[in-house]
């Protein structure tokens, strides 16, 4: 039997990292400039993101760790965002939309078909005589190539300075404070647990806002396409609805709503299909009209965002499984499971008595500081469920560090 035994043979770094990082996206590009259809594409494009680290592991572990996250986990839901596009849209896609698309999730014919998009409801609203549809609380800022002037790179490295001296700030604390793991529910008045969860999750802010920022902003000017920020001050949320919504990680949020969100409406949608309103009725007989009245009703909403927070917490499981396979599953899903029930809630409560979450319990008399205040108490309760097997395993303390001047860090430690 022993002569029947293969081997793998360790990849070179210098072989290793353009073939993940070059030859697989490549491929996958090549794919989407034939007439395969969708499924097809996808299908191959994923089997090979997937198998290329396993069969061909780098020499460097470490290289090794990150080119297969970015091969098995990251290009992996690209492909199968971009299988959930028509044909010919990304059929005519350029290898630099293609490229956008890898890094931020969104590219200029995708915005180019939501701006056609609004443009048909904004019509259509004039000609049912109906109000102008209300704007989103936020959306992602983006920087045009010709926007980027000495104003925004002051203010990019500005707040990235910033971010990095925090992330600093919770390395120092780690090495100086050890890690008193919670498992559960963490007490707001334990103080040393509150403070240690802190810490890790300005290590994971730091880690995904810095990484992302600085690849995201290289790829931007080489291809002169626009910057996306992926936060935006997720620390600063009001609701928990606005968290996951509005401000924290938008590529994984538009990923969500390509893959699970919005397929389970459109599954809801053809299954229970919402009643017409009284105004398409008797404004317009129009079956284009009739459509675009019908809107999701609050159940619709409900389940699809649980969809959305159930795939998130299996993208998170496979995290764990993949780089702390020592650690327990199975605490991510709850957590997440219980932030959508959460949202729902919030969401059902906004529905019946309008206004914002204080217009219910308080009358609207309620500042937005105590609003910010309950969303962190909220936060930090079921935090240890989140960023407990990242902290118990010591990845983002020991394996996954960013570098840091040792100088900065001996000065913070002496500080603290």
């Amino acid at each position: 039997m022993d002569r029947f035994h293969l081997e793998i043979q360790k990849t070179p770094v210098w072989i290793y990292l353009p073939a993940v990082y070059g030859l697989i996206p490549l491929i996958h590009f090549l794919l989407l400039k034939t007439t395969l259809s969708n499924e097809s594409t996808t299908a191959a494009a994923v089997s090979l993101m997937f198998l290329f680290p396993l069969m061909f592991p780098c020499e460097d572990a470490l290289i090794h760790q990150a080119g297969a996250f970015a091969s098995m986990i990251l290009f992996v839901l690209r492909a199968l965002e971009v299988g959930t596009f028509d044909r010919e849209c990304n059929r005519s896609w350029t290898m630099i939309d293609y490229a956008e698309f890898l890094a931020s999730s969104d590219n200029t014919p995708l915005r180019s078909l939501r701006d056609v998009h609004s443009l048909k409801l904004e019509l259509l609203r004039k000609e049912l005589n109906l109000a102008p549809e209300t704007k989103p609380k936020w959306k992602p800022h983006i920087a045009m190539p010709k926007d980027r002037g000495l104003l925004f790179y002051l203010q990019f490295w500005t707040r990235l300075g910033v971010t990095f001296l925090c992330y600093a700030f919770a390395l120092a604390y780690f090495e100086k404070y050890e890690y008193e793991p919670r498992y559960g529910f963490l007490s707001p008045f334990d103080v040393k647990g509150v403070k240690d969860h802190l810490m890790v999750a300005v290590l994971v802010y730091g880690v995904l806002e810095l990484s992302n920022s600085c690849t995201t902003i290289v790829v931007s000017i080489l291809l002169q396409t626009p910057y996306v920020t992926i936060f935006n001050h997720p620390y600063l949320a009001t609701s928990l609805r606005e968290f996951w919504s509005h401000r924290w990680n938008y590529m994984i949020k538009e990923t969500l709503h390509h893959l699970s969100f919005k397929p389970t409406l459109t599954l809801l949608y053809k299954l229970n299909p919402p009643r017409k309103s009284s105004a398409s009725s008797s404004n317009t007989s129009s079956s284009s009209a009739s459509v675009f009245m019908r809107k999701s009703p609050s159940h619709h909403l409900a389940i699809a965002s649980m969809a959305a927070f159930l795939m998130s917490a299996l993208l998170h499981e496979y995290l764990i499984f993949f780089f702390i396979p020592q650690q327990p599953l199975g605490e991510n899903t709850i957590y997440f499971l219980i932030q959508g029930i959460l949202c729902f809630l919030q969401f059902r409560l906004q529905q019946n008595h309008g206004g914002a979450f204080s217009g219910w319990w308080l009358k609207g008399r309620v500042p937005g500081i105590v609003n910010w205040a309950f969303t962190l108490l909220l936060l930090c309760i079921t935090c240890p469920l989140f960023i407990g097997p990242y902290a118990r395993s010591g990845l983002l303390m020991d394996k996954f560090v960013l570098p840091v001047p040792r100088v900065l860090v001996e000065v913070i430690k002496e500080w603290i």
